[in-house]
Formats: C-alpha cells, structure tokens, sequence
C-alpha cells in the first residue's frame, strides 16, 4: 500500500504515534511523509528521519508567520490552533505530492494539519488523536491563568463546531483511547450521528505502541529520592499539572522527605516553570534531545494533570522504562492501567503525596509496579498489533471510499434522485429559473460540458470553473464597496429596525448563527432578530413543527415570526448586518447561500464540491423562488453556481436580486 503520511510536525521518538506510525508501516509498505517545520529542533528531527530512509518532505513555516495567521483569524470561528498551522506552502506541497496520483491513502494526523488540507480524491484517513474540544473546555475551567483560562473558553467553542463538522467531513476517524470516541460522538447531533445506525465518521480507538528497543527497562542505578515530570512546557495542561503540583502536593512530600528532588524536563517551559528552579531541589532542564535518561535514571515518574485528553506519552514512556508512575484519574483515564497493579493513582494532593512517599519508602512496592507496568505496556501498547488495526482502516477506507456517507444511505433521497440527472446551462445562464420551470430544466442534456453538466452523487465528474486573478479582484472589490453601501443604509436604518424589534418582544436585535463557509470553514453569520427570542425552545415544545423543520429546514408558517420580523423578512433587511460578513470576507455578494450544520446532510457527497467557492448574500436559489424550491433543487442550483460562475454572470445576478426582494417570491 503508498501512503501519504500528512503531520503539521516531523516525526520524532519524542512524538511517539507518528513516528511509530511511520517506523512500522514502512516494514511492509511505502510512506511518504509531508510535515512543517517551525523550530531548528524540528529541522534536525527531519534530518534524523532522512538519515534512518524515512522519505519527508519538510515545509519550513517561520513563527512569525503562525502569529500573523493566528492574529487574522482571532475575529473568526476557525480554531486559532487550526489557523496557527493553516500554512498555504503546506497545502501547496501536500497538493504537489496527491498530484502524482502515486498514492492509495492519506493519513492526516491531529486537527492543526487541516487548515491544510487540499481537496482530496483519494480515501482518506484522519487521526484526530484527541476530543480537542473536550480538553480546551477543562482548560477553561481549571487552566493555569487567567488568561489560559480565558482562551480555553474561546477556543473549546471554535474547536467544538470545528470537529463537529470534520464528523460530517470525514469518514474514517481515528483517536487514542474510548474515552475520546466517546466525546466526539457527544459533540454531533444524536439523531444524525450514535455508534449505531446513520453514523457518519467510524471513529475507531486506536492508541499508540511503545518500541520495546527504543524504551528498554532501565537496570542502572537511579538517582535517590528523585521525582520526574516529562513533557512539552508550554503545553496548557502540563503548566497547569507541574504548578499544582510544586505548590500544592511537593510541599507536603517535603514535610516528610526535604531530600526530594524534582526534574522538570521538556522542551520551551514558560517563565513560571522557568522560575521555580530557585529552589534548588527543582531543576528545569528545557529541551533535550532525549529524554529517556531523565525518566529512566528517577526513581518516580509523575503526571498530577488536573485535566487531560487521549493517552499521556509520559506515563506510557516511563512505565516502558520500568520507572513507577503516579497519575492523576484525568491523565490515566485513556489506559487500561490498574490501580496499585500497574499504577499509582491519586487526585487529592494529601493522598498523592502519600503514594510518592510509599514508592520512595518501599522498595517491594517499587518493584512490583515498575514490572506489571513494563507487562501493561507489552500487552496493551504492542506496535505489531496496532499496525495491523491501522491497516485494517486503510482498507475499509479503500473500499468504501466511493460510497454515499451511511446517513444518505438510511435518510436521504437526494443523492440518488441528483445521480445521472442533467441541467441544460444555456438557460441557467440567463437564470430564467422558476419553481415551474426548473422541471423542464432538469432533463437528459448533450454530453458535452458547456450544455450540460452531470450531477452523479458517488462518482462526482463536476469541475469547478477557474478563476483568474482579474476576476477574484474585481469580485472582492465589488464586494468591499457594496458591503460598504449596505453598512452605510444599516446605520441609517438601524435605529428605527431597533425600536420596532423590541418593542414587539424583547431580547437580543441581532441574531447569530454559525454557518458553513468555503472549503468548511465555519464562520458566525450575522442578522437582525426576526424571531421570539425562544424560538428554539418554541420549536422544541411542538414536535410536529420540529418535525418538518428537520426535513426542509423551512417552515411554510412559521408561528416564531414576530410581524415586523415578517416584513424585515420580506423585505430582506433582516440580512444588512451581513454586509459585516461580506466586508470581513467570510462571505461574498454573490454565491450559494451559507448553510447550517444540520443542513450538512441534505448535500451529501456534492457538499465538497459546493465548498468550492464562498457563500453569498445573493445567488442563483435567492433569484429562483428561495424557499418555494425544494432541496433537490437548491442542491443543483448551488453547484450549477460553483461550475458556472463568471464576472458576468455574478452581475446578472445582482441586477436580478432587486427585483426578486420586491417581487418577494419565497421570503418567509
């Protein structure tokens, strides 16, 4: 099998997964590996790579580059860390190598890479490795600082629709332990994604392997009364596990044993790990090319992470070396380690401290759990047995990877009513498209591209029209200025939208949804409220209304409207605020129209293809009939729109959209 090994990091022994990953595929297949390279450390694990015949291609990404993506992207809903890593060389070499048509599958490892990620044509597998979101949402509530904390509430609700929608990207997914299967399947709707049927992604617990050659037990002497605690120093949650634990459990350690020391090892510690080497007993040792001496020569490794995700390399290394761990609940939950077999386990600081006194103290206890751990990571943690798992997912991935998704398979007809059906595009091109005509519209067409375009639901042969540089420009800059136009009526007509919004039911003027923008991204939309301000605890209380929404995602008579919402609906002034949108670029004049998340599915295997271009305020659906027109039809109206678009016809359509938001056909 070729594999594409895709990682926004080189692999090194450090970054076990990727690099066991990569070091036993290559025994029985062809890996080649695409990684960016930040730090001169990382160039150096890229040479090592090299040097042992691993195949790399290394993109170096300047730091001050990462800062300026992550500042851009601090308004948005995109993940800053996906945004940190979003490199556009990344992408352009990930695209180089997919364009050799050389490979069978892509692997993609951990949710920073998929700022990246081209489109793809070959099956695909992605390791999310962790529920990112679920550790962002504990950084928020117990993270180091204040300012972490801050951050973590920010980012756990970015990277939580984030994953939701790679659910509905992906089809095979990967993660380290149960636990974050479990939080991923939490994250989609419970009608549309369980562990039964309609699940969209299989998510499949695949944790990572220890090389027994690399980590041997240690036999040598240790150092007495030494603790370690292993890891990268600026990571969020080791911060926040080594501060709880120098000041609230080493102190007590020390009423019982001053002689304790502690090795802090792990490369870039902040200012605040940097600082608590004034005491001598505590020694930082900032990066080092390895760490298995410092692990391997304590007498006890620790992990009191308050809060953690997946499996801790840490703990898994250190019992590989036959080093004794204690751990926090949170940093075992992703083992199956035992408690006073293979490990230590203790959250409360008093009895934490009592089980690194016990190990220090007794030497038979020691012993016993530096051998059952070595056992746990030789049955639990075997690479042979992992790579023939991994294996098997390529291969399901390579079977399947022409299928609908499972969810159209059991609920939806729209793919096969859409496969083998043809739009004549001479008439789509003036846009005489109504709720009447379009049946005409849709018949058997000529095979030749300019007259016909075939829509097929599994084997999608659309091309998406290219544009030059003249047209993206002239588009943007029509874009600004009438963005511009729109925020300058808005102001005027604010005030008095204002008086009469509240005055008929009380609550928030604006409204705020996330939507889905091109190539995925997800972006906060913005409209004047139309609605009761409960309007979805409205929909929840009558089912028979939540029912049809679900289906069409309209509702012909909607009791939630309030009336001057109606007339701001039929009027359209409802989306001026979204000339905020068009002025930030999440979206542009003219387009398909952004959809929601629970929309996803309606599109199916065409959904990528729609995402080829930015969402608009206006296009061809809001000229054709708008909500009069069934799904099927929006679905062939969207892409007609992506195969179609030109400078002239994105001018067509704007000096239709007048006259179809007076005429107001469809706008309820």
């Amino acid at each position: 099998m070729r594999i594409l090994f895709v990682a926004p990091y080189p692999s090194s022994p450090i970054r076990i997964r990727s690099y066991g990953f990569v070091k036993q595929l290559m025994k029985q297949h062809e890996v080649s590996v695409v990684a960016l390279c930040s730090t001169r450390h990382e160039m150096q694990d890229v040479v090592q790579l090299q040097q042992e015949g691993i195949s790399i291609t290394a993109v170096e990404d300047r730091p001050i580059w990462k800062v300026l993506r992550v500042l851009k992207a601090w308004g948005s809903q995109l993940p800053l860390q996906v945004a940190f890593d979003a490199s556009p060389a990344f992408r352009l070499a990930i695209e180089t190598q997919l364009r050799t048509g050389h490979f069978d599958v892509l692997h993609i490892e951990f949710i920073r890479a998929l700022g990246a990620l081209p489109d793809v044509s070959i099956p695909l597998v992605w390791d999310a490795v962790d529920c990112i979101s679920q550790l962002y949402e504990s950084g928020a509530s117990i993270g180091a600082t204040p300012l972490l904390r801050l951050i973590g509430r920010g980012e756990a609700q970015r990277t939580r629709v984030y994953e939701r929608l790679q659910l509905q990207r992906f089809r095979e997914v990967l993660v380290t332990s149960e636990r974050d299967r479990q939080e991923l399947l939490k994250l989609a709707h419970p009608d549309t994604l369980t562990q039964t049927k309609g699940t969209l992604a299989r998510i499949t617990v695949l944790p990572h392997g220890i090389d027994p050659h690399y980590f041997q037990p240690y036999r040598g002497q240790r150092q007495p009364a030494t603790l370690v605690f292993s890891g990268k120093m600026s990571f969020h949650a080791n911060v926040a596990g080594i501060q709880h634990f120098v000041q609230d459990i080493l102190p007590l350690i020390w009423q019982e044993r001053p002689d304790v020391r502690l090795v802090i090892a792990g490369s870039a510690p902040s200012a605040e790990i940097q600082h608590l080497a004034r005491d001598q007993r505590i020694v930082v040792t900032g990066y080092v090319p390895d760490l298995r001496p410092h692990i391997a020569q304590a007498q006890v490794a620790i992990s009191p992470l308050p809060y953690a995700v997946g499996i801790q390399n840490k703990v898994l290394e250190a019992m590989a070396l036959g080093t004794p761990v204690v751990a926090s609940s949170s940093a075992v939950a992703g083992l199956q380690a035992v408690d006073g077999q293979h490990i230590l386990v203790a959250d409360h600081p008093q009895k934490f401290a009592a089980a690194v006194l016990h190990l220090l103290d007794d030497r038979a206890l020691w012993q016993t759990i530096s051998e059952q751990g070595l056992d746990y990571v030789s049955t639990y943690h075997n690479w042979e047995q992992i790579i023939d798992r991994l294996v098997t997912v390529y291969t399901r991935a390579l079977h399947t990877s022409n299928e609908a998704p499972a969810m159209l398979r059991n609920d939806s007809s729209v793919a096969c009513n859409v496969k083998e059906r043809a739009i004549n595009m001479h008439s789509l091109k003036f846009f005489e498209v109504s709720q009447e005509t379009i049946g005409e519209q849709v018949s058997q067409g000529k095979d030749t591209v300019h007259d016909t375009v075939i829509y097929h639901a599994y084997d999608l042969p659309l091309v998406a029209h290219e544009h030059s540089w003249r047209y993206r420009l002239a588009k943007r800059a029509i874009d600004v200025c009438g963005a511009l136009v729109g925020l300058a009526l808005l102001t005027i007509l604010l005030p008095i939208i204002a008086l009469l919004v509240l005055y008929e039911d009380r609550g928030p003027l604006f409204y705020k949804q996330v939507r889905v923008g091109k190539d995925g991204q997800p972006f906060t939309l913005y409209k004047i409220r139309t609605m009761v301000a409960d309007a979805d605890a409205y929909l929840a209380r009558h089912p028979e209304l939540q029912a049809a929404w679900q289906a069409t995602g309209k509702l012909l008579v909607d009791p939630r409207i309030t009336r001057i919402g109606h007339f701001l609906r039929r009027t359209s002034l409802d989306e001026l605020p979204q000339m905020f949108n068009v002025l930030c670029g999440d979206i542009s004049l003219v387009g398909p129209r952004p959809i929601q998340f629970s929309e996803i599915p309606f599109f199916g295997e065409l959904l990528d293809f729609r995402q080829k271009v930015k969402p608009g305020l206006s296009g061809l659906w809001q000229i054709s009939g708008r909500s009069t027109t069934d799904y099927e039809q929006r679905v062939i109206l969207d892409c007609t729109y992506v195969v179609e678009c030109t400078f002239w016809i994105d001018l067509m359509i704007l000096l239709k959209t007048p006259a179809a938001v007076l005429h107001g056909h469809g706008a309820y």
